[in-house]
């Protein structure tokens, strides 16, 4: 990899080579390292009603946050 950069960084002479590297090569070891075969994926929750009336989506938490006074307090107590 360092080759590669001195390449492109001109401190070495310019040669389209990498012995052993290729897009495939890269990809097959990322994926190995950036993932784990003992991950199970978590249950969901179900806290939340699967109704119409309980659905909430993006134009409903905008208009929620869009008709917040000035004065409204954050989490922490304080206002804006």
């Amino acid at each position: 990899m360092w080759a590669c950069v001195r390449r492109l960084t001109g401190k070495k002479p310019h040669d389209d080579r990498v012995e052993g590297i290729s897009a495939k090569s890269l990809n097959n070891h990322y994926c190995k390292i950036c993932t784990d075969p003992k991950c199970i994926a978590p249950l969901l929750q179900l806290t939340v009603k699967n109704s119409d009336e309980t659905y909430i989506d993006e134009y409903k938490i905008f208009g929620v946050l869009d008709t917040l006074r000035p004065t409204a307090t954050e989490l922490d107590g304080l206002p804006t």
